[in-house]
């Protein structure tokens, strides 16, 4: 071998080397980066679930004031207005007849449940224990159960009632939706510039679908909620149990939340129903359970029409992940996260990189009339 061809061999192997060095420090680089992204977004979650929060507001704001600027042609400004002072009066009329009572049941709802507790626990506690299973001096094995039981209950009350830190997250979500809503386009063409000018087009429409698919299932579960809680509560007025008006207006709030919603809700009227009689809760027991079958089987295949399907398994599954990893607003938020998570990922993934526009996402063919 020549000088000349180990000058040239030598000069290669250096070109490798640091050819090499250069992909390590790229790959070091790249995963520096996601990391630091990664741990600002896990830091940052809470955040995340309010603004996202905020921009569920906006759709059902928008999606109103859209309905009032196609049937009376003013701006969209001008029907936004109209609407939000539309909801704010409605509210304000709801609350002027219902507030009283739901304030006063409200009210008796924290000695309701301690008294049904208490009798709960006096009622199962006189029940004879198999030997072996009574402890010394203390009430049994039962009454630890539902010692913890209590625990439970004043967790789950817990949810409900007003911190400073809830307040202030739904006050930013408030203000949130009214600026998402007053001015979308200028969101969503910031967001559009973030992306390669030939892929703004099909990010559009990628966010115009979300926002379509978001708005009916907003539709579809305030539309659940309102049955839900007007089938509720006539049932406990017709069965006699106590705070009925607040119990139907929990049930009807916490239907928002799917499957565990109703279940958290059925805890409380139970409860109390059984203060007053075993048979009365069973007859609860079977009221809620027949709300739901109306729900399941009669309510929400209507309304789904127009709203992404979501497998039970999935949804269940994102709620208890999300509740466990972000508490109230994991739980709160995972259906409308999953809802706009499917049709993304049908959209860029299943089309854009697989190739296939065959697979359905809504129940029923899309019907903007």
């Amino acid at each position: 071998m020549t000088v000349d061809d180990r000058s040239i061999e030598e000069a290669g192997q250096r070109s490798d080397r640091s050819h090499f060095a250069r992909r390590v420090w790229i790959a070091v680089t790249i995963v520096t980066v996601v990391f630091l992204a990664l741990f600002v977004l896990w830091n940052a979650t809470d955040i995340i679930l309010v603004l996202f929060a905020g921009a569920l507001l906006a759709v059902f704001l928008h999606g109103i004031s859209e309905w009032v600027h196609a049937r009376t042609g003013v701006s969209n400004r001008i029907s936004l207005l109209v609407t939000v002072l539309a909801i704010v009066l409605l509210l304000g009329a709801a609350g002027w007849l219902a507030a009283p009572s739901i304030a006063d049941q409200a009210a008796r709802l924290g000695p309701q449940l301690t008294d049904a507790i208490e009798q709960l626990e006096a009622r199962l506690g006189v029940l004879p224990l198999p030997q072996g299973q009574q402890q010394d001096g203390e009430g049994g094995t039962m009454q630890q159960l539902f010692g913890m039981g209590t625990n439970l209950v004043s967790q789950v009350t817990g949810v409900f009632s007003t911190t400073i830190g809830f307040v202030t997250n739904l006050v930013v979500v408030l203000f949130v939706g009214l600026y998402f809503a007053y001015e979308p386009q200028l969101y969503i063409d910031g967001f559009l510039t973030l992306l390669p000018k030939e892929r703004r087009v099909r990010g559009r429409d990628v966010i115009d679908e979300v926002h379509y698919s978001l708005r009916w299932w907003l539709v579809g579960r305030l539309a659940n909620m309102l049955i839900i809680g007007a089938l509720v509560t006539i049932g406990l007025l017709l069965l006699g149990v106590p705070l009925a008006l607040l119990l139907g207006a929990l049930a009807g709030l916490l239907d928002f939340i799917p499957y565990f919603g109703p279940l958290i809700s059925l805890v409380p009227a139970l409860l109390i129903a059984f203060a007053n009689s075993p048979t009365q809760a069973l007859y609860v027991l079977a009221l809620y359970l027949g709300v739901q079958f109306v729900e399941s089987y009669v309510v929400t295949p209507i309304i789904e029409k127009r709203v992404v399907s979501l497998a039970p398994v999935m949804l269940i599954g994102s709620q208890l992940l999300l509740g466990v990893l972000f508490g109230f607003w994991g739980l709160l938020l995972a259906p409308a996260l999953m809802v706009a998570g499917k049709v993304v990922v049908k959209k860029l993934y299943v089309e854009d990189v697989l190739g296939d526009h065959s697979v359905p996402y809504i129940t029923d063919e899309r019907d903007d009339g």
